[in-house]
């Protein structure tokens, strides 16, 4: 998603970013881990089309707040399609670009103001679910209904993971209370993952 820096496409810029997964592959094969490429997902311009903070063709600047208005169709899946090209160089390619987009047609055609990504950027829990039902279908994983209880759990455990990290990385996040110690924050981990293990067990 920032790969294009939300800029028209460059030639320059494209060709980094193929030079860069180009290492990326050979270190990771190099190291014998196996590997698997992801597209990235669609950027919706929609939401910020709505709010004026797109910018059309020749503007000065461009930013995560100032967004290419054809970021998606003209950079996002350029990047998509020649990734989705490399699946006889790694393990496996995942497009993530493809259902997300098709996802969001589909729901347009009842509701014109669908959106996944209320910034255009980050999709939320509907958005999560497209993303991961692409992943366990190209992974052949039977998608099971999942709890209240469970997503719970599991969100909980990746807030708290989530949190930590980021205080420790020295990230600044002002008004965000920090997170635990690293240390603290993974052995409480440890207790919710026994819990996730337990109710994708069916067990109390």
């Amino acid at each position: 998603m920032n790969d294009g820096i939300y800029y028209p496409f460059s030639k320059d810029r494209f060709a980094t970013y193929q030079q860069g997964i180009k290492r990326l592959i050979d270190k990771v094969h190099k190291s014998g881990a196996k590997l698997i490429l992801m597209t990235p997902p669609a950027f919706d311009p929609l939401p910020l089309r709505k709010q004026g903070k797109l910018r059309g063709p020749g503007a000065e600047k461009y930013a995560w707040f100032a967004i290419y208005e054809n970021y998606d169709q003209e950079v996002l899946s350029r990047y998509a399609k020649w990734i989705v090209e490399q699946h006889d160089k790694v393990e496996m390619v995942i497009d993530l670009h493809t259902p997300v987009t098709n996802y969001v047609a589909a729901k347009r055609k009842k509701n014109p103001d669908f959106t996944m990504s209320p910034d255009g950027v980050h999709v939320n829990n509907e958005g999560h679910s497209v993303l991961a039902a692409a992943i366990m279908k190209a992974w052949r994983i039977d998608q099971k209904p999942s709890s209240p209880e469970l997503l719970e759990v599991i969100s909980k455990r990746q807030q708290l993971l989530h949190q930590a990290w980021v205080s420790h990385v020295g990230h600044k996040r002002p008004g965000v209370k920090a997170g635990l110690p690293i240390d603290k924050a993974q052995e409480s981990a440890v207790e919710i993952e026994e819990q996730i293990r337990r109710l994708l067990k069916g067990t109390p």
